[in-house]
């Protein structure tokens, strides 16, 4: 009985940890979007459809690429034509 307890116990914490894990991601991802949107918002009012692309992009990968772009463009149009 009480290995079986234990074993419980022991799936929990991963389940934990594996949770903490996916949701230190997630902060990560949103981050990056905000200051994606901070950026991007020096150069003019960002347009309803690169918003939704935006927010709805999964990839760490693009965001952090979309983050260099938008440092270095000067312009939304700019940024827009080079995604």
């Amino acid at each position: 009985m009480r290995e079986n307890t234990q074993r419980q116990f022991w799936n929990g914490e991963e389940a934990l940890e594996e949770g903490y894990e996916e949701g230190k991601t997630a902060g990560v991802m949103v981050g990056k979007i905000e200051a994606l949107f901070y950026l991007l918002e020096e150069k003019g009012a960002v347009p309803e459809e690169l918003e939704k692309r935006i927010i709805a992009e999964t990839d760490e990968n693009t965001l952090r690429r979309w983050l260099k772009l938008a440092g270095s463009t000067e312009s939304m149009e700019e940024f827009q034509r080079n995604l």
